[in-house]
């Protein structure tokens, strides 16, 4: 196959044409962008043919915001907790934020504020508030106290985070609010004569909208909070009282505070929450598109970059394809970002800016440049070969880049091989042995996002679940995401395996597991003959014996205490199908213990508590549980590893009754990953590590052949 170019987007700057031209043809680039801070030349359309432009909608407007601090955005805030030692208690309303982020909003709202007793939970009426600081006069000697109020974003917190890390100067960008009608349509007028004045741009990278992300900074560099898909920048007074005209009831600070939880997406949503997301979501995706109507009317493109002020318009919502956008791109780093952005419901344009982003913070120098580069795209390479992106691009300063050939010639050789893969199946469906159905309260809203804290990130608390679906982003595998209504109509009739995976939180569904007709679905898909796997802490509700409802189903159960008494023999078991590639001892990361085997449970990976040993001792990591005609299964965890892929994919199959299967597209190596395109007769080999590997290619027929991969090779074989 003849190798291609274009579908590449790369930063230039006015005082860098020549060097760009030079490394657009080496790049094979055919679009150029610029970046904060940055300025495209006079004629960009001679570097590249496409020009995009950074458009920002509610930051960067200087003397409007200066002339209307009433339209500046707000923000949901608790106040740091207290404790009161008997008679007035002081609370400084900003203590623990970074200077010059906020400021209290003493303009309008304060009448929504709440000051709560958080030992007894009663809302506190008798306070007083003067210069930032809430008094509460008769504070109970022993109890914590918060306030909840409304604050100002004085400073867009990406912009912040742009200008602390490459040492800006300059007026600090400030967020207007659309909910106000006058500035909404300011905005509409601002981007009429911003288009008039930029002919050459061919697409306006809106970046994004209104609404940022929840992003509390400590100093520009580290943040105390993120949430990706927070809600607490879209407040206001006008917005809850538009919320309250049409919903007709009133919504409250606390909803969103939630005893610090800050409403995060780990936390199952109140039904005030759910109708203010909805609200908003229509909001801002009706908005958006009058922006995008109007970029049309002048012959433009709209793209998207999917961060910075993306709450609203989540590409996976049920209101964004209503946008009319042709375009989003997203900032993969691993396979599963690479697949929430390719597997965008709506029929457009999907770019990714990649890794890393040329500032001076990310590549330092030319070997952490590189291996940032490296390693993050073989990452996004396993995901790509299940769902290619449309285009590629890098972001920054292309000045630094340069400076580092080696890393330049990378960047080659990882363009090539993105349009290798595109290429050749950009329009070829992956042939996939298995169906799961990943079951969140979310469901397709956090397609390949569930149990993320925030963007391309994990707690370490809970990596080894991200770690479970790192792995089914590379896998031969067809991932749906179901919610419990999906459940509850028939869904599980499309799929071969289920899987729940997290702690006991939105992402597992808790208080869902009450349900008797979910609870009855799910347990007759399994006694049909389905597979169920649970991972961490899976259908558990607090409360009662059972921790996890369905405990007959996994075959396991989490001791809480109320069973302390009895005693649970847990020898191990075999099961030379889904343990045959397993050489060295399983990595279950740091995940949960004390869970226990029930009566004919497998047991099939163990670990003790110090000091124990024996049959009647150890926590389950890894289970088989026969149920009906179907199979449970338990799993403590997964971070992600080549070898964790290969067991998640034959434990699937085992569930799935599919064994007989396994040798069908496939490696004999567990280092090197086998997709097959049935359409077009394609296989894609992807050695996954930095060795020369020997091993037994089958194709879909069965039939086999030795092959070696060089390092990280991806070899193309047509039948």
């Amino acid at each position: 196959m003849a190798k291609s170019k274009g579908r590449l987007t790369f930063p230039t700057d006015s005082s860098f044409v020549e060097e760009s031209k030079r490394i657009a043809k080496k790049w094979g680039a055919d679009a150029v962008r610029d970046c904060d801070g940055t300025t495209l030349p006079e004629h960009p359309e001679e570097i590249a043919p496409e020009v995009y432009k950074t458009y920002f909608v509610s930051r960067g407007d200087y003397d409007y915001a200066r002339e209307h601090p009433e339209y500046l955005q707000c923000a949901a805030l608790m106040s740091k907790r207290r404790i009161a030692s008997g008679g007035p208690l002081d609370i400084d309303l900003l203590e623990g934020f970074m200077p010059g982020q906020f400021a209290v909003n003493e303009e309008e709202g304060m009448d929504e504020w709440q000051v709560i007793d958080r030992t007894s939970g009663q809302e506190i009426k008798e306070y007083t508030y003067r210069n930032g600081v809430v008094r509460i006069p008769h504070a109970e000697k022993g109890h914590e106290y918060t306030v909840d109020f409304f604050a100002r974003n004085t400073w867009d917190p990406t912009h912040l985070y742009n200008y602390v890390t490459n040492g800006w100067t300059g007026e600090k960008d400030k967020d207007i609010d659309p909910i106000y009608p006058e500035a909404f349509a300011h905005m509409k007028e601002r981007l009429r004569a911003w288009l008039k004045e930029n002919p050459a741009v061919t697409v306006v990278r809106f970046t994004t909208f209104f609404y940022h992300f929840v992003n509390l900074w400590v100093d520009g560099k580290v943040s105390s909070y993120v949430d990706w898909h927070g809600y607490g920048f879209t407040v206001s007074p006008a917005m809850f009282r538009r919320f309250k005209k049409e919903y007709g009831y009133a919504i409250r600070l606390e909803d969103f505070i939630r005893d610090g939880s800050y409403s995060n997406h780990f936390v199952l949503p109140s039904q005030a929450i759910s109708d203010y997301m909805d609200l908003v979501d229509r909001l801002v995706c009706g908005w958006a598109k009058e922006l995008v109507d109007l970029v049309h009317s002048y012959g433009k493109k709209a793209f998207m970059f999917n961060g910075d002020h993306r709450i609203g318009a989540d590409p996976h919502g049920k209101y964004f394809a209503s946008i009319g956008l042709d375009g989003v791109i997203g900032a993969p780093s691993a396979a599963t970002d690479t697949r929430c952005l390719g597997d965008i419901p709506s029929n457009i344009v999907a770019e990714g800016r990649f890794y890393p982003y040329f500032f001076p913070d990310t590549m330092p120098n030319e070997e952490t440049a590189c291996r940032t580069l490296l390693s993050t795209w073989h990452h996004i390479r396993r995901g790509m070969l299940r769902k290619p992106l449309d285009r590629m691009g890098f972001g920054g300063y292309l000045s630094l880049a340069a400076k580092f050939p080696r890393f330049c010639e990378e960047v080659e050789k990882e363009a090539d091989e993105f349009r290798l893969i595109y290429d050749a199946i950009h329009d070829e469906k992956p042939y996939a042995p298995l169906r799961v159905g990943v079951l969140t309260h979310w469901g397709k809203e956090r397609a390949w996002e569930i149990n993320s804290t925030q963007i391309l990130a994990f707690a370490e608390k809970n990596v080894h679940y991200g770690g479970v679906l790192e792995a089914l982003a590379g896998l031969p595998i067809e991932t749906s995401f179901l919610d419990f209504d999906e459940v509850k109509k028939g869904a599980l009739s499309q799929i071969d395996v289920l899987l729940n995976i997290g702690d006991s939180d939105a992402f597992t569904g808790r208080e869902h597991w009450l349900d008797p007709e979910v609870v009855e679905k799910v347990r007759s898909f399994v006694l049909d003959g389905g597979g169920f796997l649970g991972v961490g802490l899976p259908t558990s509700v607090p409360g009662g014996f059972h921790f996890f409802r369905l405990y007959d189903v996994l075959g396991v159960d989490q001791e809480q205490g109320y069973g302390l008494g009895y005693i649970h023999f847990s020898p191990l078991g075999k099961d030379d199908f889904v343990l045959a590639d397993v050489t060295s001892p399983i990595d279950f990361g740091r995940s949960p213990d004390f869970v226990y085997p029930l009566e004919g449970t497998t047991v099939l990976a163990k670990e003790y508590a110090k000091g124990y040993s024996g049959d009647g001792c150890g926590s389950v990591k890894l289970s088989l549980h026969s149920y009906g005609k179907g199979c449970g299964a338990y799993l403590a965890g997964l971070p992600y590893s080549i070898e964790n892929a290969r067991l998640l994919y034959r434990l699937l199959l085992r569930l799935a009754h599919k064994e007989d299967w396994l040798l069908r597209s496939f490696s004999s190596s567990p280092k090197v990953e086998c997709n097959y395109y049935p359409g077009g007769k394609k296989y894609f080999l992807s050695n996954l590590t930095d060795e020369t590997l020997e091993t037994t290619f089958y194709d879909q027929e069965g039939k086999s052949r030795s092959l070696t991969l060089s390092p990280y090779e991806l070899r193309l074989v047509e039948e």
